[in-house]
């Protein structure tokens, strides 16, 4: 299975878009992307999680049309995290605290509805203030439903 990742900041393992139950459901995953301090043609393939291994080091490898692809060793220092915070610093550019706080609201809920405390979480660890993500619901249309006692949000756009 191949899954994209949102643009905002936090731990890997909950950049996942949709949610984390798709990475706590697998066995093994693994991040690729760049990395600081690297050539630009380098991309780096991190180890997030292992269930019965541990983890790997990060593998770097080397893409362009020159030599096409070549392996480039290994970097002990580089984690699955620094590869996803480079990514998101590239991504981010000059986005005010509200935009990124609706940019994580349509990256998370893209997929599907989450409970409200799941969400609230996800946002706390991305350095999403409550009354940021508060405003980011409003203006991105986020809304929701209590079912079974829980609190449960999504986009208006989806039929729920």
């Amino acid at each position: 299975m191949v899954g994209h990742i949102g643009k905002g900041r936090g731990k890997a393992q909950h950049r996942g878009l949709g949610s984390v139950d798709i990475v706590n459901s697998v066995c093994s995953v693994l991040c690729l992307g760049r990395a600081e301090g690297l050539d630009a043609d380098i991309r780096c393939i991190g180890h997030l999680k292992g269930n019965y291994t541990m983890l790997a080091p990060t593998h770097l490898f080397r893409l362009n049309e020159k030599d096409g692809f070549s392996w480039e060793g290994i970097d002990e220092d580089i984690t699955p995290d620094d590869i996803m915070d480079f990514n998101a610093k590239k991504a981010k550019e000059e986005k005010s605290r509200l935009d990124e706080a609706i940019d994580f609201l349509y990256d998370v809920l893209a997929n599907n509805p989450i409970p409200a405390s799941e969400l609230n979480e996800m946002a706390t660890e991305m350095g999403i203030k409550v009354k940021t993500l508060e405003r980011a619901r409003k203006k991105a249309g986020v809304e929701s439903k209590k079912i079974d006692g829980k609190w449960i949000v999504f986009l208006n756009e989806e039929e729920f």
